[in-house]
């Protein structure tokens, strides 16, 4: 209805930027946190690709090269991922592809070992979109997150793509114990071409595009 920029200032924009603050604050409501820890997109593969490549291309700034970090998927995961850490690994990143079990789930055991001293980022799906696997992953999170401080002061970030479980699974960001979440809209009745991710503020990304 309200089509005009809200970056206007203009009628038409302030409608619009009264819109859109509104879907922020109920986003920000849904998952219990602050209005701009959240970042709308067009999708689950862009929040994807920001959460991934926009932490990777921060620390490549802020370290000069991946070479000496680690990070941490499952083989399984949707290509929006999967895509970002081959591209990682061009880029000279260190990257482990965990095998998940005959049954498609990951353990904590499994995450625990692949931990180490140089482990930065973790990205695993919540909920997967071909099998119906529902990772437990707080539980991993606590798994990983206490395996690194055991080795390293050096903070480690965790991201979820929740997309296929807002309907069904509580995915506040707090309560799994993830740094970045991914939501895309038109799997949970909400309009196509838009999605969010979930930014914790201590997180630094850069711009993708």
């Amino acid at each position: 209805k309200f089509f005009g920029n809200p970056g206007s200032v203009h009628e038409e924009g302030r409608r619009a930027r009264e819109c859109l603050e509104e879907a922020r604050g109920g986003v920000a409501e849904v998952l219990s946190v602050k209005k701009d820890e959240g970042i709308f997109t067009s999708g689950g593969t862009e929040s994807n690709n920001l959460a991934i490549l926009g932490f990777a291309r921060y620390l490549k700034r802020e370290r000069g090269s991946l070479t000496d970090v680690h990070f941490i998927t499952s083989a399984i995961e949707h290509p929006s991922v999967l895509e970002c850490f081959k591209e990682i690994e061009i880029e000279g990143g260190n990257v482990t592809y965990l095998v998940p079990d005959s049954e498609g789930y990951i353990h904590e055991s499994a995450i625990a070992d692949a931990v180490t001293d140089k482990t930065v980022f973790i990205s695993l799906g919540y909920v997967h979109g071909e099998i119906g696997v529902v990772l437990p992953i707080r539980a991993l999170a606590l798994a990983a997150r206490e395996k690194k401080a055991s080795l390293s002061e050096v903070p480690l970030v965790i991201h979820t793509d929740a997309s296929q479980a807002p309907l069904y699974f509580d995915v506040t960001p707090h309560t799994l114990s993830v740094d970045l979440l991914t939501l895309d809209a038109l799997k949970a009745g909400g309009p196509k071409g838009a999605g969010v991710l979930f930014k914790k503020h201590a997180v630094r990304l850069r711009p993708i595009m």
